[in-house]
Parts: structure tokens; sequence; C-alpha cells
């Protein structure tokens, strides 16, 4: 059974053809959701019986509706270019931050000289 890994992401390209990333995939977007390229995973698309349901797709759907990066493998934890692992992720359905029973806004002064190294 295949893994889904950053480097599973890479090389899943040959799925796309010539020139093809997620990215380009997910740009041939017609409308919100919907693409007439048939590499395009909607929810739709992707639950439907035309779809073998191959890692490759897997991963265009995590990456067109979800829009997780080629670095997301689902182990729960961020991950850096170099493999490394990094903080606890989290996957949650979004929503207004008012809604949110306990949040909180926090006045944080940010001056440009603070962004750079």
């Amino acid at each position: 059974m295949s893994e889904l890994t950053p480097k599973s992401h890479h090389r899943l390209k040959g799925f796309l053809g010539p020139g093809g990333t997620y990215f380009d995939v997910n740009e041939s977007k017609t409308r919100p959701g919907h693409s007439d390229d048939r590499r395009y995973m909607s929810e739709e698309r992707f639950s439907s019986a035309a779809v073998a349901g191959t890692l490759a797709e897997a991963r265009g759907f995590l990456y067109q509706c979800l829009s997780l990066n080629p670095l997301f493998d689902g182990e729960g934890y961020t991950k850096r270019e170099d493999g490394e692992r990094g903080i606890k992720e989290y996957l949650v359905v979004n929503q207004e931050v008012g809604k949110m029973a306990l949040h909180r806004y926090i006045d944080m002064p940010v001056a440009l000289g603070d962004l750079e190294e």
C-alpha cells in the first residue's frame, strides 16, 4: 500500500502530465470548486465511480479541496522542507472567529523591521 508522504507528492507529478502540477490543475477552475480538467478532484468527482481512488487522486483532492500542501503527510504534525517534524497540526471546519466560544483578540504592535531577518 502506498504511503502519503511529501516525497510521494513529488513522485505523483507523472499523473498530471507534462508540465503539470497540482497548483496548475487547481488554477484550471472555471468557478470555485469546479474544473473541466479530469485531474481536478472536487468532492463530487473524487467520490464518483469514475475515480479509482488512487494515491494521485487522493493527493489532488487534499490539495484542491482542503488546500493541503505537498508537505502534508497526515501524521498530525507540520513538516518542514528538510523533513523535520514541526508543531502539531489540526484540520478543522472553517468558521467565523466571532462564533468560536473561547476566542480572544490580542493587540500586537508589529513594525516592518520586526519581520526582517
